[in-house]
């Protein structure tokens, strides 16, 4: 009904504004009315991803791109969800779903296209154990700290990309029906050109001076030397980040969040005019979460007399806004691993070259509204992930930046419900723990240390198998072998969306390894 669907276009034009448009948009929110209706909130979701797999799949089979003009035809999703119809609804039915997910993809993010013409030149085992890590984390936070829901970014730097000479090098012009006119500007002014080799390619910038001015709290800053000692560091890194907002009397914590706090503001004054995404010539008043805005940033009003009041006693929660002790219930997290170095630097540490790891809230959508919409986590990613002092230079889902700048957006709903996609110039995919072994190595150079890895992950997955996926402490193995292993635990579990494939495809998709 026209009602029901003014209602959904009133919550999500709210909660996701990259869906305002001049257009109707008719088929895209009929459906987001229907799931509101049925009480289904992941039926868009679902579809969404399974397109994208179903994508990924045909590429990975045929070499080729999977039209959504051409996934009706060529697999049976649409088929089976609109069986019940009679067959001229049904056919309108499954032309408003391709409408609906054509126009989504255009406002949110393109799908994937699966261009090898920029490599990462960089360590894939890096990225796989970074990801196992991030698995772990998110773990932590669904039992240890129980903290869901949740988002997490996770956004690493490659050492170096290059450019490599390929038969699709020239797909940038396909699928331009998923291109956004209005960013045409905006992306044109983030390419680089490619570099052959070192980081002198990388417009991405100092990480240090695109963190100056954050809304609030402390951007958490680490260094580790190799790629191991890094990655045991991640749970650690959270750990210590955690234990600074649960004593928010440290003098040095407040001198970090005193920082945040600008000219002082006049009552009256509501809102004053923003000159960056971090509205530097403002003060920020973190709010809390019953009266915190959809759109999941802070409203200023708090002056620096205040400020210097709250330094003679706790940062409580009445006076900054929220339960820092809380972070990052309902909130969204960014972690990002810089290993950028120059070649001088490597080749006298080698693997003990330092890189950097940065922690810290978003400021903008970092706060997960009530009665949060499931495409509102796609909404956040496409808002800022990695910010900078002027709007247009922040790095968000849609960004093009050659292959520097790989995000792992974690959507963490519920224990059973965990959703990862993979953001890569301003294109995504729905990524699941086998794309690891095999989707990930197509976007890495061909080295031998590359090529070995993927043999050792492939026989700890038949060592998995042969074990009956439980390997009980009686059974003999060698200690490499009980290493390789721990890859196997890699697992995001999606309960809902497994069942959704599996009725609607006949597909089995595996969300652990």
């Amino acid at each position: 009904a026209k009602n029901d669907i003014d209602a959904a276009r009133e919550i999500y034009y709210e909660q996701c504004p990259s869906l305002k448009s001049t257009d109707r948009q008719e088929s895209l929110f009929q459906i987001l009315a229907i799931q509101r209706i049925n009480h289904t909130p992941q039926l868009f979701t679902n579809l969404l991803d399974s397109f994208l797999r179903d994508r990924l799949a045909y590429y990975l089979q045929h070499d080729k791109i999977l039209e959504i003009a051409h996934w009706e035809k060529e697999c049976q999703t649409l088929r089976e969800l609109t069986a019940g119809a009679k067959q001229q609804r049904r056919a309108q039915v499954q032309r408003d779903m391709l409408a609906a997910l054509k126009t989504y993809m255009h406002r949110s993010c393109a799908p994937m296209k699966f261009s090898r013409a920029v490599l990462i030149d960089d360590d894939l085992e890096f990225y796989a154990e970074c990801l196992l890590e991030a698995t772990g984390l998110i773990h932590s936070f669904s039992t240890q700290y129980n903290v869901l829901p949740l988002q997490l970014e996770l956004v690493i730097i490659p050492k170096r990309v290059i450019s490599a000479k390929s038969d699709d090098s020239d797909d940038d012009d396909d699928d331009d029906e998923f291109d956004d006119d209005d960013d045409d500007e905006e992306e044109d002014n983030a390419k680089s050109s490619v570099p052959k080799s070192d980081t002198h390619g990388c417009n991405i910038g100092d990480l240090d001076g695109r963190l100056k001015g954050r809304t609030f709290g402390a951007v958490k800053k680490w260094k580790a030397n190799g790629p191991r000692s890094m990655l045991r560091k991640l749970r650690d890194c959270f750990r210590e980040y955690k234990r600074d907002f649960k004593e928010p009397e440290s003098p040095r914590l407040f001198q970090e969040y005193k920082r945040d706090f600008k000219e002082p503001m006049s009552p009256a004054s509501k809102q004053p005019a923003e000159q960056s995404v971090y509205s530097n010539n403002s003060v920020q008043k973190p709010s809390t979460d019953s009266d915190q805005k959809d759109n999941g940033d802070e409203t200023p009003s708090t002056s620096l007399a205040e400020a210097d009041k709250i330094s003679q006693a706790k940062l409580t929660v009445s006076a900054i806004g929220f339960d820092l002790s809380q972070i990052p219930h309902r909130r969204r997290l960014c972690i990002v691993i810089d290993r950028r170095v120059d070649s001088a630097q490597e080749e006298k540490h080698g693997e003990d070259t330092a890189y950097t790891i940065h922690m810290y809230q978003p400021p903008k959508m970092h706060v997960m509204p009530k009665n949060c919409v499931h495409e509102r986590y796609f909404e956040a990613s496409a808002s800022v992930i990695v910010p900078h002092q002027k709007a247009s230079e922040c790095i968000s889902s849609k960004s093009v930046h050659d292959g520097w700048a790989n995000i792992f957006s974690f959507h963490v709903e519920q224990k059973d419900m965990i959703k990862c996609y993979l953001y890569r110039d301003g294109q995504m995919m729905r990524f699941l723990p086998v794309d690891v072994i095999e989707f990930l190595p197509q976007l890495f150079t061909q080295t031998d240390k590359n090529k070995k890895y993927i043999q050792r992950r492939k026989q700890a997955i038949k060592l998995k198998q042969q074990s009956n996926k439980k390997v009980s402490a009686k059974t003999k193995m060698s200690n490499e072998e009980k290493a390789e292993l721990e890859f196997t635990k890699m697992s995001w579990p999606d309960e809902e969306f497994v069942a959704f494939r599996k009725k609607m495809s006949g597909k089995e998709e595996k969300t652990e390894l």
